[in-house]
């Protein structure tokens, strides 16, 4: 999920975005302009760049809305609580 965000925002930084261009001018934010290569390195941990089979295999046998919901669970009751020992969600700014 995040790992998608940061290809997109790497090809941003890249290549920019025409459509955003076309919008907005000469006001265009550097994010759309294209800077070329301002990143170095993506390092990411179980994000599905090109997907995955494993998916399609735990929907089939219905595992992955159990998965789906232990992780919004353990999420929504991780402020102050033993799990943030466990994993650190950082949900801190959301109150």
């Amino acid at each position: 999920m995040g790992g998608m965000t940061i290809r997109l925002l790497e090809i941003l930084l890249q290549e920019g975005d025409s459509d955003e261009q076309s919008e907005t001018g000469s006001s265009t934010s550097p994010l759309f302009t294209g800077q070329g290569n301002m990143i170095k390195s993506i390092t990411t941990f179980s994000t599905p760049h090109d997907g995955t089979p494993l998916v399609d295999q735990l929907d089939t046998v219905g595992i992955l809305d159990i998965i789906e919901n232990l992780i919004l669970g353990f999420a929504g009751v991780s402020t102050f609580t033993p799990i943030d020992n466990l994993y650190d969600f950082d949900l801190d700014h959301w109150g």
